[in-house]
């Protein structure tokens, strides 16, 4: 099971680094949300990860979770 997880993410990054075009950014980011950043207004999508979008909630611990504001939080660090 371990061996076919793992197969399954290589082939997955394989196709993502295949398909995507380098680019040379510099300049100071911005936290648009938890996989999202802003570099001179170009937006650059962080691949191959899943994070709540700014104004997405949850529940944790039984309580009402802004996961979308500490995922963007989290990437600014």
């Amino acid at each position: 099971m371990r061996r076919n997880a793992l197969l399954v993410l290589f082939a997955a990054l394989v196709i993502v680094h295949g398909s995507a075009e380098a680019a040379d950014y510099s300049g100071r980011a911005r936290v648009i949300d938890g996989d999202t950043i802003s570099i001179r207004n170009q937006r650059i999508r962080i691949a191959a990860i899943d994070a709540c979008e700014r104004d997405q909630t949850g529940l944790k611990d039984g309580k009402l979770w802004r996961c979308g504001v500490a995922a963007r939080s989290y990437l600014g660090k």
